[in-house]
């Protein structure tokens, strides 16, 4: 079966050119010189509505679109983003001048599988779209072939695909034009290859937790340094994305008991959410105190993009329910982010939830009224094997108390208030 492409672009000439190298490809060809003429041409020739979301694209009207990104009217950019809203198996292949590559970073994150520069190449052109029609043909193969697989792989290997996306478009830049490349361009593909990665190993942690394969090991720390690593981490992209993290301590925070790598991550994943929901050229608020009572060390992180409805909060670090929250267009993390983090808290004997910030806190706008993540982390006792001198406290031997003071906290109302499992295990119930 010949495959089908539409040629889209302003200048007639170059609309001639293109079309003749893919005809002669074997391709059958239409033409279209503005955005509203694509639409049109694309309600006119829709597949049927009885037919499969999923269906092989060669069924569709189109297999590629080949689109020029600086037209007068609907520029290409506003058109990939029309078209990716409801249509994910048509190939969509930009034209770009030397000019506009700076455009181009927009344009994979809409969804655009790749880029031309002009003047451009038969075989580049040939290859190009032969490569984009073919990665279309396998994720609709996949699509078509869901329900054989949980749900849960279907969504998050959607998610995954964007960051990946757009870190092979960079690196394709960077073969074709190197002399067009900045510093700004391979961070945001380091970023990208990052992004991927840490889904993937969300994944996989959280399903190692889940399996309680390998035993959480915790120990003391300070959350504050913790937190910084994490901070100072994503610094960089925040600023990328014109936004600000600001982060407030409570001096001189008792220890915490916690599994270091696992705290990272958690905290990482909640604040990779903040940051992206939050609106352009405002700041995410990172804060840590001490709870009253002593007992726990409280994190959270606001941020004023779209606040959780409360019929939706448990839904959200529920990792069976996350194509629920997307149905809901309700915000949700990529990947498994909110029930990886709610699964390493959990392990750990800390707290997380989510709540709407306080009126008056700053974070709350016009449309949204922010969000805000909470997470309660048990202050650590440092025990040791020795007794006590203390009479009476022979039970256990803390020689820390959570208070800042010292006060025997163990002494004063029994090991059960504070819920301490063990000697060797050292963690805590959330009573």
């Amino acid at each position: 079966m010949r495959r089908r492409a539409l040629v889209v672009d302003d200048e007639g000439q170059v609309r001639e050119v293109l079309r003749r190298t893919l005809e002669a490809g074997n391709y059958e060809c239409e033409e279209a010189g503005s955005g509203e003429e694509v639409l049109d041409i694309l309600s006119r020739c829709a597949p049927d509505a009885d037919a499969s979301e999923a269906a092989d694209p060669c069924s569709r009207a189109f297999n590629v679109i080949l689109l020029d990104i600086a037209m007068p009217g609907m520029s290409g950019l506003d058109l990939v983003r029309r078209l990716r809203a409801s249509d994910d198996a048509t190939a969509i292949i930009m034209v770009t001048a030397f000019d506009e590559i700076s455009c181009m970073r927009e344009a994979l994150e809409l969804g655009a599988d790749g880029y031309l520069v002009k003047p451009i190449q038969i075989r580049q052109l040939r290859m190009a779209c032969e490569e984009a029609i073919e990665r279309r043909r396998i994720e609709s193969a996949f699509r078509s072939s869901a329900q054989a697989w949980p749900e849960l792989a279907s969504l998050f290997f959607h998610d995954i695909k964007n960051p990946i996306s757009v870190a092979r478009g960079y690196l394709s830049l960077l073969q074709m034009c190197p002399e067009a490349i900045d510093s700004a361009d391979i961070v945001a593909a380091q970023e990208g290859c990052d992004h991927a990665i840490n889904m993937i190993e969300e994944f996989m942690a959280l399903d190692v937790m889940e399996r309680q394969a390998v035993p959480v090991q915790t120990s003391r720390h300070r959350l504050p340094d913790i937190v910084q690593s994490v901070v100072d981490r994503w610094l960089p992209t925040a600023e990328r994305m014109k936004k600000r993290i600001v982060l407030r301590s409570e001096p001189d925070l008792p220890f915490v008991r916690a599994d270091e790598q696992l705290m990272r991550k958690a905290v990482s994943a909640l604040l990779s959410g903040a940051v992206k929901h939050a609106s352009t050229d405002s700041e995410v608020t990172v804060e840590l105190s001490l709870a009253p009572g002593g007992r726990e060390v409280v994190l959270s992180l606001t941020d004023n993009g779209p606040s959780v409805p409360p019929e939706y909060r448990e839904a959200l670090f529920d990792k069976m329910r996350q194509r629920e929250l997307r149905n809901a267009s309700v915000r949700r993390s990529q990947g498994l982010g909110l029930p990886f983090a709610m699964e390493a808290c959990r392990q750990m004997g800390a707290r997380l939830g989510v709540e709407d910030p306080p009126p008056d806190d700053g974070h709350a706008s016009k449309t949204t009224r922010g969000c805000r993540f909470v997470v309660r982390v048990p202050v650590a006792l440092q025990q040791t094997r020795e007794k006590r001198l203390d009479k009476g406290c022979t039970e256990c031997a803390v020689s820390e108390s959570p208070l800042r003071g010292g006060a025997c906290l163990a002494r004063a109302k029994g090991m059960d208030a504070l819920g301490v499992k063990g000697e060797t295990d050292g963690r805590f119930s959330n009573a």
